[in-house]
C-alpha cells in the first residue's frame, strides 16, 4: 500500500524524487525509487573464438554446396572440417583470437573504471540472478531427463481437473474462479473422494521416489537427490538485493587471486574481518 502510495506521488511529482535522492549509493527495491543513477553503458562484447571464427567463415560455403541443410548437419560438417585442420591454419584463428582478447581486455577496464558504485552493484545483482536461473533450468531440466516422479496432487488439483471443462467461464482465470467457488460449496462429505484421491497419489509418489532415488545412487547421480535444497538455495540468492560493499569486496577477492602481492591478500583478509 505505501510502495504504491510513493510511486503515484513520483508520478504526478517528477521532482519529488530528486527530493528524496540518496546521499550516498543503493541497492535494491531502493535504487528503484531514490537513486538517479543513469543506467550503465553497455559492455563491450567478448571476441569470437576460434573455432566460431572459422565456423562463421565456413557457413556461406557450406550452404551453397548444400542447399537445404540443417543447423545440425551444418555444425557437423563445419566440426568435421576444422578437425582435419593442420596445427598451423588453427593457428591463424587463434592468432586472431588472441589480438580481438587483448583489446576487449582494454576496452573492458576502461568500461569497468567508468561504473559508478551503484552500477557495478547492479550488474552483479543481474548476473547472479541471470546464473541463478540457468543453474535452475539446467537442473530441471536433468530431471526431466532422468525421470523423476511428479509430486503428488492436491485434493482440490483432482477436482479442478474433473470440473474444468464445463466450468462457467470464458478465460482460464474465469473458468479456475468459477471451479474454485464450487470447491468452497462443497460439503466435507462430498471433498471426501477428492481427498482420498490425494491420498493415494501421495502413496504413490512415496513409491516412486523411493525406486528413483535407488536408480540414481546406482548411476552415480546423487546430486539430484539434493536438488530441491539446491533450488531453494539459488532462488534465495537470486532475490538478496547485492550491496556497494559486496562489490568492494568481490573485486577486492578478484585482484587478490590475479595477485600473489602479500599486501593484497592481507587486505583482503582484513576486508573478511571487519564484514563478519
Amino acid at each position: 500500500m505505501t510502495a504504491a502510495l510513493l510511486g503515484r506521488v513520483l508520478a504526478y511529482a517528477p521532482h519529488a524524487q530528486s527530493l528524496l535522492r540518496c546521499s550516498a549509493p543503493c541497492s535494491g527495491p531502493a535504487r528503484r525509487w531514490f537513486c538517479q543513477e543513469p543506467e550503465p553503458p553497455s559492455a563491450p562484447k567478448p571476441p569470437l573464438r576460434a573455432f566460431i571464427r572459422f565456423y562463421v567463415g565456413q557457413t556461406d560455403t557450406i550452404k551453397k554446396q548444400n542447399p537445404g541443410i540443417t543447423v545440425s548437419e551444418m555444425a557437423k560438417k563445419v566440426a568435421h572440417t576444422w578437425r582435419n585442420l593442420s596445427v598451423s591454419e588453427k593457428q591463424a584463428y587463434k592468432a586472431a583470437e588472441e589480438i580481438d582478447m587483448q583489446v576487449y581486455k582494454e576496452q573492458l577496464a576502461l568500461y569497468n573504471a567508468q561504473l559508478t558504485p551503484s552500477q557495478k552493484a547492479a550488474l552483479m545483482e543481474e548476473r547472479i540472478k541471470k546464473k541463478a536461473s540457468t543453474e535452475l533450468k539446467r537442473q530441471k531440466r536433468e530431471l526431466a531427463i532422468f525421470g523423476k516422479p511428479k509430486k503428488p496432487h492436491s485434493s482440490f488439483n483432482f477436482f479442478m481437473a474433473e470440473r474444468f471443462q464445463e466450468a462457467k467461464g470464458i478465460s482460464a482465470r474465469e473458468k479456475i474462479k468459477w471451479v474454485g467457488d464450487e470447491w468452497q460449496n462443497l460439503s466435507n462429505s462430498e471433498k471426501q473422494y477428492y481427498v482420498q484421491l490425494a491420498e493415494d497419489d501421495k502413496i504413490r509418489y512415496a513409491n516412486e521416489m523411493k525406486l528413483w532415488k535407488e536408480q540414481m545412487i546406482e548411476a552415480g547421480r546423487e546430486d539430484l537427490l539434493s536438488w530441491e535444497k539446491k533450488s531453494k538455495m539459488l532462488r534465495n540468492k537470486a532475490k538478496k538485493p547485492v550491496t556497494v560493499s559486496k562489490v568492494k569486496t568481490a573485486m577486492t577477492v578478484k585482484t587478490a587471486k590475479a595477485s600473489s602481492s602479500p599486501e593484497v591478500l592481507a587486505k583482503v583478509v582484513e576486508t573478511k574481518k571487519s564484514e563478519e
